[in-house]
């Protein structure tokens, strides 16, 4: 597990997640941890999953403004975000400088633009998680961690193969 998924494992809760990077198994790991810690009740009812290339911007900011049921949180996950327009990239940036205090929105993708105002928006309220593939020399650190973090116990020398 990297320190990134650490932090977002025992940090409070923020209302919104860029979780990007070009490494599929770092953000959809950092997606899963956070989909855990949000839908502890009610999952059915507090829980969507949009893609940003599917779906208009509307339908993105319709979801996250509504109030959970029977629970704390509401979980509402864009994949796809680096497939935005341009327009919606604006509806959302203004979304997200007053978010929802019940929904955890969580955008995801491959990267995110930080010349643009979605970007900038995000880079603000430091929500922007990068995690890109381990470099060879962090690969032996990488296995550990993601064996201790599923309780499987790996030798050093068996990390490193």
């Amino acid at each position: 597990m990297s320190t990134g998924l650490r932090q977002l494992e025992r940090d409070e809760l923020l209302p919104v997640y860029a979780i990007v990077g070009t490494s599929s198994v770092r953000t959809s790991e950092a997606v899963t941890l956070l989909r855990a810690r949000v839908l502890t009740r009610a999952p059915d009812f507090n829980r969507d999953e949009l893609r940003a290339d599917e779906v208009p911007v509307d339908r993105i900011i319709e979801a996250a403004q509504t109030l959970p049921m029977m629970a704390e949180r509401r979980w509402v996950h864009v994949s796809e975000i680096h497939k935005l327009k341009a327009e919606a990239q604006e509806r959302l940036a203004e979304y997200i400088k007053a978010p929802v205090s019940t929904t955890v929105m969580v955008l995801s993708g491959d990267k995110e633009d930080g010349r643009r105002k979605l970007g900038q928006t995000l880079k603000k309220k430091k929500a922007i998680f990068s995690y890109a593939p381990p470099k060879q020399w962090e690969l032996t650190d990488w296995n550990d961690e993601r064996a201790e973090h599923n309780g499987i116990a790996l030798e050093r020398a068996a990390a490193g193969l």
